[in-house]
């Protein structure tokens, strides 16, 4: 049986598509919230930047 693997997911898209609208609350809240700007959040939602650690 062959198992397809599927590509690595950027973190940005599963924050994009689930969490975000899930939170329903403005990006510059959410940014706040994680203590990075609203800029850097915009950058990890459109796949540009990685996740802060």
């Amino acid at each position: 049986m062959n198992e397809r693997q599927l590509p690595p997911m950027h973190p940005g898209a599963l924050l994009r598509e689930d969490i975000i609208p899930a939170l329903d609350r403005p990006l510059g809240a959410i940014a706040q919230l994680l203590g990075i700007s609203r800029q850097t959040l915009h950058s990890i939602l459109s796949e540009r930047h990685p996740l802060p650690r």
